[in-house]
C-alpha cells in the first residue's frame, strides 16, 4: 500500500486575527518584516498596522555615483536593509525579484548576517529615471515601517542638474539632519528647504556665492546646528524665527534693521521661543552696529572684572573683552562681539 504524497497546508497569512498577526510579526527580524511587506499590497498593509514594530531610522544619500536608501535599527546597532539604484544588471546569484509600484529589482540576504541588500537594476543612468525609481521605494519603507524616521539626508549636487528632488523625496516630510554640498545655484535646494522639516541639523557647505533671485526660507526648525557657507538666499526675517543652539551664516544679505529686530526680540523674550540659542556667528560685510544702535538696545560694555573674558565654543575660545551685552528680564546675558567680518552673539548661561 502506497501513501499519497503529503501536500503542505496553505493558509492566508493576512486573514489571521490581528492579535495573532502581531504575535507572529513580533517574533520576526526587521529584515524579515521588510521582505514580508514586499510580498503583496495586503502584506504591506498588514505589516504597517502592526503595533509591535520597533523604531528604525532611514538615511538617504544622493550624489552622482551613489543613490542609496538605508534603514537601521535605533542607535545604528544593526542594518535592516540597503537599497541601491544601479544602472546595470545585478548578478542573479541567490537573489529573488521584487516589485514596488512597478519598480523592479533584486533582493538578497547577506549570507554573513541578517542584513538585506536590495538592488534596483536595469535603469538607465539618467538622473530622471533614478529619481522616479527612488520615490516608491522610500514611500514603501516609510509606510511599511510606521516608526521609521528619516535621520540623514545627504545631497551632493555635482552633476545633478536634472535630478528631480520633488519626485524622489515626495514621501519625505521631515529629516533630523540635512547636509548639502557642491550646490552651484541657490535655487537647487529650494524644494528641500521649503518642503522638508529639518529638526536638528542643517549644513550647506557650498560656497558658490551665486546670484539669487528669490529668498528662502523664512524658518528652519533645527534645534542643534545651522551652518550655511552661502546664506545669501536666506530672508531677513529668518533671524526672528531662529531657535537653534549653534548657528554659522556666511555671505549673508541681512540689513542693520534685520539684526536690530532680532536682538530686540531676543532681549524681550520671556519664554522658550528663543531659549535654545547659544552661539550665533554672522558674517555681515555691510552691517555695522553704531553707537546709536547699541544705545537703543540698552547695551552695556562687557566687564571682564565681573564676568569671564573668554567664551568657550567647542575647542574655540572667543575673547569678549571688546564686546557689549544685552540682558533679558531673567538676567540671561547675550554678548555682542564684533570680529573683522561680522558679529558674534554669545549667550552666557550660569
Amino acid at each position: 500500500m502506497t501513501s499519497k504524497p503529503h501536500k503542505p497546508v496553505e493558509f492566508n497569512f493576512s486573514k489571521l486575527p490581528l492579535l495573532a498577526l502581531e504575535q507572529i510579526i513580533d517574533g520576526m527580524h526587521l529584515t524579515e518584516i521588510v521582505n514580508l511587506s514586499l510580498c503583496s499590497k495586503r502584506s504591506k498593509k498588514t505589516v504597517a498596522t502592526a503595533r509591535t514594530i520597533p523604531k528604525t531610522h532611514m538615511d538617504i544619500d544622493i550624489d552622482r555615483n551613489h543613490f542609496r536608501i538605508c534603514v537601521y535599527t535605533a542607535g545604528n546597532k544593526e542594518t535592516v536593509s540597503v537599497w541601491t539604484m544601479v544602472d546595470k544588471n545585478a548578478d542573479q546569484g541567490d537573489n529573488r525579484e521584487f516589485s514596488v509600484d512597478g519598480i523592479e529589482g533584486l533582493i538578497r540576504t547577506n549570507p554573513s548576517s541578517t542584513d538585506t541588500y536590495c538592488e534596483a537594476f536595469n535603469f538607465t543612468s539618467t538622473p530622471q529615471r533614478i529619481a522616479v525609481s527612488m520615490a516608491p521605494i522610500i514611500s514603501h519603507l516609510l509606510q511599511a515601517l510606521p516608526n521609521c524616521q528619516v535621520k540623514f539626508l545627504t545631497v551632493d549636487y555635482r552633476r545633478l542638474f536634472h535630478f528631480n528632488f520633488e519626485t524622489a523625496l515626495a514621501a519625505v516630510k521631515s529629516a533630523e539632519i540635512v547636509m548639502l554640498t557642491n550646490q552651484a545655484m541657490s535655487f537647487q535646494s529650494k524644494y528641500i528647504l521649503t518642503n522638508i522639516r529639518i529638526t536638528k541639523v542643517f549644513e550647506n557647505l557650498s560656497q558658490n556665492k551665486s546670484p539669487c533671485s528669490s529668498q528662502l526660507p523664512h524658518k528652519l526648525e533645527c534645534s542643534d546646528k545651522i551652518e550655511c557657507l552661502d546664506a545669501s538666499f536666506i530672508r531677513g526675517d529668518f533671524l526672528l524665527r531662529l531657535n537653534c543652539k549653534d548657528v554659522l551664516l556666511r555671505n549673508t544679505k541681512f540689513s542693520v534693521d534685520d539684526v536690530m529686530e532680532f536682538l530686540k526680540k531676543w532681549k524681550n523674550s520671556t519664554g522658550d521661543e528663543m531659549g535654545r540659542i547659544q552661539c550665533i556667528k554672522l558674517e555681515l560685510t555691510s552691517v555695522v552696529l553704531a553707537a546709536e544702535h547699541l544705545e537703543e538696545l540698552g547695551a552695556v560694555k562687557w566687564d571682564t572684572k565681573k564676568y569671564p573674558t573668554y567664551y568657550r565654543k567647542n575647542e574655540q575660545w572667543i575673547n569678549c573683552a571688546d564686546g557689549v551685552y544685552i540682558q533679558q528680564s531673567n538676567g540671561l546675558k547675550m554678548v555682542i562681539k564684533p570680529f573683522y567680518q561680522g558679529l558674534y552673539f554669545l549667550v552666557w548661561r550660569d
